[in-house]
């Protein structure tokens, strides 16, 4: 698997008004049980092209998917979470380039032992069957 496209601005986030604007969290404060908003942008999509509705303006489409998967330091997965799955992560644009945000909201695991923990992000192009992925680490105390 070839990783082209890319994940960008991945953060763990206290709040999400926008594309582009969060408020991130600190680390630290990433807790057992605690929701916690994981943030990012996807770029370099590979995109179809469409006519516009109302003009014959082109316009661009996309498909994507995403997931994430908790782990611990050794990398075996302890949970799982499909926050864009296929037929819903679709959107049209009117730059090819523009950048699709994504966030998800993510509890996480009261049953977590005290150590070190991974959040890794994957996304998948379904266009053009490209993948990337970006990691997230946290300790929980």
């Amino acid at each position: 698997m070839a990783f082209c496209i890319d994940l960008s601005s991945v953060v763990f986030a206290s709040k999400i008004d926008g594309p582009g604007q969060f408020e991130t969290i600190a680390r630290e404060k990433i807790t057992r049980g605690k929701d916690v908003l994981v943030y990012g942008e996807f770029r370099n999509f590979q995109v179809t092209t469409e006519q516009g509705d109302r003009s014959d303006k082109e316009m661009y489409a996309r498909s994507f998917r995403g997931n994430l998967q908790l782990t611990n330091v050794n990398g075996k997965v302890i949970d799982e979470l499909e926050f864009l799955p296929e037929g819903r992560g679709r959107q049209v644009v009117s730059e090819p380039a523009e950048p699709v945000n994504f966030w998800a909201r993510y509890t996480i695991p009261a049953s977590l032992e005290s150590g070190n923990y991974r959040i890794l992000i994957m996304a998948t192009d379904l266009v053009g069957d490209r993948h990337a992925q970006a990691m997230l680490d946290f300790d929980v105390k």
